[in-house]
């Protein structure tokens, strides 16, 4: 029998067992407090032949595999459907035990770009260089938060903060400078993700940007709260990639790409100044002795 768990942004993987029901709604389960979402808003129960059905029990209705439900309605979904307790927030992502996953993100990523694309525009695929790392976790079943034709959204897997995630787009785009005024509809769509992805952590403040000269290929935008608290931020480099103008804020390319139908290289000799800035609190104006010194004092904000 698989193993089924439901994924979402908001806590961490509620895992289905056989013949038990789980209440999704507001409360500790689900940290969501929003009054719209009833204490009990859906049950999802897995049976014995691995059939998961889900059962609207709140006023309010709530989507599920794209159809809106009722209050005593039901419907049996399968791994990749996902669930929204509101209409449009809430989202829950029905994962099995990774090797369903893997191969339905993989063919999504062959089979959900036009066949009139170009061959700039080719499918990303996976390579072994430690560069092309971001390729390969697009597809991890692990890493994944949520996917649809155009664009894939993951945890970062070195995570600098709390809440750090990716948007990334499924066709292949090397950097930014590489993207056209046809793509202004591609910024705007992984925009918007980042904005769903941040207003997903009410308690939590976020930057949403890319880097100026990325290490890694694929246009990638992070999404990460500013809190910083997380043992992967170890140096100075990491620091200053988010917290100086070597971090580029996501409106501001698309603002760009607006006026200019492209997105301007940056300077390298530019962006090296950046990362070598010296040390200071992104909160207030205290400068730390060294990069403990900074994590230490970053934790009184």
């Amino acid at each position: 029998m698989a193993c089924f768990f439901l994924r979402s942004t908001h806590c961490p993987d509620i895992i289905l067992h056989p013949g038990k029901e789980i209440v999704l709604g507001r409360g500790p389960l689900t940290t969501i407090k929003d009054s719209r979402v009833s204490r009990q808003q859906m049950t999802v129960k897995l049976d014995e032949v691995d059939k998961v059905v889900v059962r609207q029990e709140g006023h309010n209705h709530s989507v599920v595999a794209g159809v809106a439900l009722g209050a005593g309605e039901r419907r049996t979904i399968l791994p990749g459907d996902c669930l929204y307790l509101v209409e449009g927030q809430y989202q829950f992502r029905l994962v099995d035990d990774g090797s369903n996953v893997e191969r339905s993100d993989e063919e999504e990523l062959s089979s959900n770009i036009d066949s009139t694309e170009t061959a700039e525009q080719k499918t990303v695929k996976p390579s072994n260089h430690w560069n092309q790392g971001l390729l390969s976790s697009m597809s991890d079943p692990a890493l994944l938060v949520t996917s649809n034709t155009s664009i894939v959204t993951i945890k970062d897997k070195y995570p600098k903060a709390k809440h750090h995630y990716l948007v990334l787009p499924k066709k292949q785009v090397p950097n930014l400078e590489s993207m056209t005024k046809e793509d202004m509809d591609l910024l705007v769509m992984m925009d918007r993700e980042a904005d769903r992805l941040a207003s997903s952590h009410p308690a939590s403040q976020f930057l949403i940007g890319y880097h100026a000269v990325p290490s890694m290929a694929q246009v990638h935008l992070h999404v990460i709260s500013t809190d910083f608290d997380s043992p992967c931020l170890k140096h100075k480099k990491h620091w200053n990639s988010f917290t100086t103008p070597y971090f580029i804020p996501s409106s501001q390319v698309i603002t760009q790409m607006e006026e200019q139908g492209k997105v301007l290289k940056q300077d390298k000799e530019l962006s090296k100044k950046w990362m070598n800035t010296q040390l200071k609190c992104h909160k207030c104006e205290y400068m730390p002795k060294n990069f403990p010194d900074l994590k230490k004092h970053i934790l009184k904000h």
